[in-house]
């Protein structure tokens, strides 16, 4: 994993610590105290750093200002970021220089004459950075192996965590698979000071206040806002790249059209990709737009090879993602070895689009029974009573053994409940609340990562400032399609060309899309070639998965057979062997839980 990590030992302690957390040249690339007190440095790079007096600063990711006369200010006065930060840090304190700062990044700052160490994550906790801690010592590193490797935390199953990911996909909060291991949470500030030895968590920013909102202001004014802070979102991003440089990740969907429609006659440079099984409707949509748009265009199928040693790359995705990703059809697998085949340092996608089309954003999509509920425990019982994103109650307990059942069952309502605690907000905004904090940092993230390991993963449509204009929009403007007919219609053409979701163009009016979805649903389940679905997990489950893995799974090696009793796992892989589709999102649920706990053991 690719980023920052140290370790803080006040006691001089941290150098001992240092050579098993595995950085390239040990100390030779860190930043190290005479006394043994801290030790920091980078994996996939470099440790740079930049000075004032006794205060170093490091960051990894794309940092900025927040408030854009003042970055303009210093940029005319030739200061760069990094340096102006650390003036700010120096007159104001750590407080002020984070909430002073903007980007997708999180920092380090080392403070040799105040004998304190902060880690700064932005606001919305784009990367991962996982800390821990015993006995006066703590280390924060971008893996939790890393982490485990250098004698922190338990090599244990976290149950709480477990259960989160088989009911939701994902993981909630800051909760990892391994117990007394965390996220530093997002717009928060790890404070680590001698004078006290302990560690310390500050928040700089609150997400609820990306819903503040005049309700009295004008809704087309609003809206026309959005628009600008999408194309000024999209310019600002690949601005920094050179022509040439940058491909999108290019469906049959609304999301990355949209990105196209903001890029203009700029998205003739790019080269836009899109993967999926031969004859998929992607495959079709996606060529289509790129010829409208003029841009280059390759179609990436899944691979052979892949398939035929899916145990192989399965094993390395699940390292890649620490274990804490439920892929939705193994694509990632085949889609990260091809765009690494690619010449593209960076990448455009689509994710978070469904923050503008908030009824598509599953599982915590809005719905009409949403719209009267005005508290977090009232969203609570309406969210898990429609939760099936990998599988209901009644599978997941035919699946746990006796012992733990209860406990599995009842603990993703209670982290449910616990991440909406001190949240006031409506309905509607609790679910975009919780798909902004939980699904979007906690799956997207996590899907990113293999990615981010081979260029760098632009998103236009979690931009800070985007954001912010989209979440003032009233929540009606951003339930349906609106808001990405609005952008299209920057560029006609794309909106004549059918929604692969859908089957209908893109500006077609509701009883076109009701009539064109039912025909759409029918030629895909025929597997009509031009209207299939991106990926085929049943079938890859069945006749890929299963030959490879399903000893593995039953035998009494199994690292989890005390959770998944054999005969239980053996009951499910029979169901998805007899073409059972419902189970087979909650099979590779358990495999990648044991697939992750093997490599933990083996850590």
């Amino acid at each position: 994993m690719k980023g920052l990590l140290g370790v803080v030992g006040w006691e001089g302690d941290a150098r001992t610590r240092w050579p098993a957390m595995g950085v390239p040249n040990g100390e030779s690339s860190a930043l190290v105290d005479p006394a043994g007190r801290y030790v920091l440095g980078r994996t996939g790079g470099p440790l740079v750093t930049r000075r004032l007096d006794r205060v170093w600063m490091a960051v990894h990711g794309d940092v900025t200002f927040a408030n854009e006369f003042e970055s303009a200010a210093c940029e005319t006065a030739g200061s760069p970021v990094l340096d102006a930060a650390l003036a700010t840090y120096e007159t104001k304190g750590i407080e002020a220089m984070a909430t002073a700062l903007a980007g997708t990044y999180y920092a380090v700052v080392v403070d040799a004459t105040r004998e304190a160490v902060f880690a700064v994550n932005d606001r919305l906790g784009t990367f991962p950075m996982y800390w821990t801690g015993e006995r006066g010592v703590y280390a924060f590193a971008p893996g939790v192996l890393t982490l485990l490797r250098a004698g922190f935390g338990s090599r244990e199953l976290d149950l709480e965590g477990a259960a989160q990911f088989l009911r939701f996909g994902h993981l909630l909060g800051n909760k990892t698979l391994v117990p007394n291991v965390e996220l530093v949470p997002p717009g928060t500030i790890l404070e680590l000071r001698a004078e006290n030895k302990t560690a310390r968590l500050r928040t700089y920013f609150e997400p609820t206040s990306f819903f503040e909102r005049d309700d009295r202001a004008n809704a087309r004014g609003l809206l026309d806002n959005a628009v600008t802070a999408f194309v000024a979102a999209t310019e600002a991003l690949t601005g920094p790249y050179e022509l040439g440089a940058l491909g999108i990740s290019l469906s049959g969907g609304l999301d990355s059209r949209a990105i196209l429609a903001a890029l203009g006659e700029r998205g003739r440079t790019l080269t836009s990709y899109t993967c999926g099984v031969p004859g998929c409707a992607d495959e079709r949509i996606g060529a289509q737009l790129a010829r409208t748009i003029g841009a280059t265009h390759r179609f990436l199928p899944h691979r052979e090879d892949v398939l035929s040693d899916v145990k192989a790359h399965l094993n390395r995705f699940v390292a890649s993602t620490e274990g804490m990703y439920l892929s939705h059809g193994l694509t990632e697998l085949h889609d990260v070895l091809w765009l690494a085949d690619t010449d593209c340092s960076a990448i455009l996608r689509g994710h978070g689009g469904e923050l503008a089309k908030t009824h598509l954003a599953w599982p915590f999509h809005t719905a009409p029974d949403i719209d009267d509920v005005t508290g977090a425990e009232q969203i609570v019982e309406r969210i898990m009573g429609r939760m099936i994103f990998v599988a209901d109650e009644e599978q997941i307990g035919s699946l746990v053994g006796s012992e733990h059942r209860e406990t599995m069952l009842s603990f993703p309502r209670r982290s449910l409940s616990d991440v909406l605690q001190s949240v006031s907000l409506t309905g509607p905004d609790l679910c975009t609340f919780l798909y902004l904090t939980q699904h979007h940092r906690r799956f997207t993230a996590a899907s990113l990562q293999p990615f981010r390991e081979k260029m760098d993963v632009l998103m236009p449509f979690v931009e800070e400032r985007f954001l912010r204009a989209l979440l003032c929009l009233p929540v009606q403007a951003r339930t349906g399609t609106a808001f990405h007919r609005e952008i299209i219609n920057r560029v006609p053409a794309l909106g004549s060309i059918v929604n692969s979701n859908t089957g209908a163009p893109a500006n077609a009016g509701p009883i076109r899309v009701v009539l064109s979805e039912r025909l759409n649903q029918v030629a895909s389940k025929l597997g009509v070639s031009g209207f299939r679905h991106y990926h085929e997990l049943g079938t890859v489950m069945r006749e890929r998965v299963l030959p490879q893995f399903a000893h593995e799974l039953t035998s009494a090696d199994a690292s989890l057979r005390y959770l998944f009793p054999s005969n239980r796992v053996r009951a499910l892989t029979e169901r998805v062997r007899r073409g059972s589709s419902s189970d087979s999102m909650l099979l590779l649920a358990v495999l990648t839980l044991e697939l992750w706990q093997q490599r933990v053991l083996a850590s």
